[in-house]
């Protein structure tokens, strides 16, 4: 397993905190990461059977719909690159 902090192939961004973990745990050798819409808007289709892993992130909320700390938890799931396949385009 790779020692390289996992990070979303599309934007660049490392995970942090808990998300390191459980990445790392996913059991994946590639650090690379993306949503299933992610990987689809860059040319690539998450492989048939393939399982996501959960993450999940701190967002700040309108003051409308605010909590008392003022943010809201944001899930999602997470394809590692080893789970997709490159999409070919017909010519």
């Amino acid at each position: 397993m790779s020692t390289i902090t996992p990070y979303n192939k599309t934007t660049g961004l490392e995970y942090q905190g808990y998300n390191v973990i459980f990445l790392r745990m996913a059991g994946f050798k590639s650090p690379e990461w993306a949503t299933f819409l992610q990987w689809k808007q860059a040319g690539y289709k998450v492989k048939r059977g393939s399982k996501g892993t959960h993450a999940r992130t701190f967002v700040t909320v309108d003051k409308k719909k605010k909590t008392d700390s003022g943010y809201a938890r944001l899930h999602f799931v997470l394809f590692n690159i080893e789970q997709v396949e490159l999409v070919e385009v017909e010519a």
